[in-house]
């Protein structure tokens, strides 16, 4: 006779198990698909805007670009802009968030991934007082720099996380824990003349809407005037 008994599972526990084994399911899908796209356009970045993005008003508009990048390097992410998350697949939900720094990655004279991969996870306003968990972060953390794309996961963020003196609480990731998905041969050089000059154009537009702000005039047409010798001005 079998004395062996079945235990029971309650079923609150069967239903976190299995929604548990279908997020991990997605997140390799999802990983899947980054390991499969060509990430070489990173480089264009860099020459397309060169150092025009590194005043202190347009490194968050920096950091913008970077996620946009990446959320149209394949059709099923959506930038959503989320408390812990920059992007989300449309198809699998799997959360993205979009890490980037000049040098972020790789050592200058080898070009090997650093030994930690560090980058600042929540800005804390000096109080280090932030609880981060499976609820507020991404699935995936897509790691930029100008010229590499590299990517890790949440288990390894958040099994890595300090905040030193109290301060913003960073991510210091072992190489080991962290997949490079590009890099280039040589590092991208700077333009001498960027071919955009984001800055420029972005005052040319507000100084434009002012205009017709103060002047009582038609806000579209006067932006459309202005865009189209923004284009003529390319």
């Amino acid at each position: 006779m079998n004395n062996t008994s079945t235990k029971y599972v309650p079923w609150e526990d069967q239903v976190k198990v299995a929604a548990a084994l279908e997020s991990e399911d997605a997140v390799d899908t999802m990983i899947g698909r980054l390991r499969g796209v060509d990430w070489s356009p990173i480089c264009n970045i860099y020459r397309t805007y060169g150092k025009t993005l590194n005043t202190n008003d347009m490194l968050a508009m920096k950091g913008k670009i970077y996620e946009y990048f990446v959320s149209n390097s394949l059709p099923s992410l959506v930038h959503v802009d989320q408390l812990g998350y920059d992007i989300q697949c449309s198809e699998t939900n799997v959360k993205v968030e979009v890490k980037s720094s000049h040098n972020l990655l790789l050592t200058n004279k080898r070009r090997v991934l650093k030994k930690t991969i560090t980058f600042r996870m929540k800005n804390s306003n000096g109080s280090g007082e932030m609880s981060l968990n499976e609820e507020n972060t991404a699935d995936i953390y897509i790691l930029v720099q100008q010229d590499a794309v590299a990517f890790t996961t949440r288990e390894y963020v958040l099994a890595n996380m300090s905040a030193p003196n109290d301060g913003d609480i960073e991510a210091k990731i072992p190489n080991e824990y962290v997949e490079l998905l590009y890099k280039a041969d040589e590092p991208v050089q700077l333009p001498e003349q960027p071919t955009i000059n984001l800055p420029e154009i972005i005052k040319s537009i507000i100084s434009c809407v002012n205009v017709a702000l103060w002047n009582n005039k038609d806000i579209r047409e006067q932006l459309r005037n202005c865009l189209h010798q923004i284009a003529d001005d390319l």
